[in-house]
């Protein structure tokens, strides 16, 4: 009897056998399978899209697998540079340490009209010693408080900018300075990166010699022993980098045949101070 039954124990073994892998498949490896394809999405997105921007990229012109560690060390070479100099730019653009220290502060009102007199009769006593003519509208330009600035903290640098470029046109020896206008500030364009910088433009009036308007010229982006080749360096020892925008030169008057009248556009640059929880203007 038992050796009868055990050849019919072997098709239905075998069975069994098939209809537990076929739900192995269905209930465990069909699921992974599907898992495991999703998970290959972004990688075989990514390597398609490489693959695309490798045809069409001019910088990836060429770009193989037996260069690739070449063109990786250029990159990585071009990348130090950049950041080199952006060192060596933020180096040059810097304000003097106590401009800084108040860029980082809450905004003082009371400290800040202080100053601002203060920077205003040294440029007048320091005119009178030299014998130039320094009109009120000059002094009058320097920066002032009004209840709608964005950050008044960049006052402390609008200010120190100002004081060095009058400071810059009495020590270049011209004869007079008529007048100091702070500009609005430019917007970015809509599509420019993010600044890290604020531009300080101001118009400044001043008239004299044409060699003493060449001083201050050729001085307005020299900064430190630059200003040896001028002769201000021991003069301007916290001048920053100025850019000149636009001029006008023009003769002054016929009274004065040896004057010429210039009217230009300066630019300065400060760091944008942190954003802080308030600032205070009251006294």
């Amino acid at each position: 009897m038992a050796a009868f039954l055990k050849p019919t124990r072997l098709p239905t073994l075998l069975a069994a056998l098939a209809m537990l892998l076929a739900a192995a498949y269905a209930l465990v490896f069909r699921p992974l399978r599907q898992y495991a394809a999703e998970l290959d999405k972004p990688l075989v997105y990514a390597w398609n899209s490489l693959a695309l921007t490798n045809k069409t990229a001019d910088a990836c012109e060429g770009l193989d697998a037996t260069n690739a560690a070449a063109r990786l060390q250029t990159i990585r070479t071009a990348l130090t540079n950049l950041e080199s100099a952006q060192r060596l730019l933020e180096a040059r653009l810097a304000l003097a340490p106590e401009v800084l220290t108040r860029l980082n502060e809450p905004f003082q009102l009371i400290d800040f009209q202080n100053e601002r007199q203060l920077q205003a009769n040294l440029l007048a006593r320091t005119a009178k010693e030299a014998k130039i003519a320094l009109e009120p509208a000059a002094t009058n330009g320097l920066p002032q408080y009004t209840a709608d600035l964005e950050d008044p903290r960049l006052l402390w640098a609008r200010l120190h900018v100002a004081q060095q470029l009058l400071l810059t046109a009495i020590h270049a020896r011209v004869a007079g300075l008529r007048s100091l206008t702070q500009l609005p500030p430019r917007p970015a364009p809509a599509d420019a990166p993010a600044r890290s910088f604020a531009e300080l433009p101001m118009q400044l009036e001043v008239f004299g010699p044409t060699d003493a308007l060449s001083r201050l010229l050729n001085s307005l982006p020299l900064r430190g022993p630059e200003l040896d080749v001028t002769g201000l360096a021991a003069a301007l020892t916290n001048k920053p980098v100025l850019f000149v925008d636009r001029l006008l030169l023009r003769k002054h008057s016929p009274e004065r045949p040896e004057d010429a009248l210039l009217e230009i556009v300066v630019v300065g640059s400060a760091p944008l101070p942190p954003a802080l929880t308030g600032v205070a203007t009251t006294p």
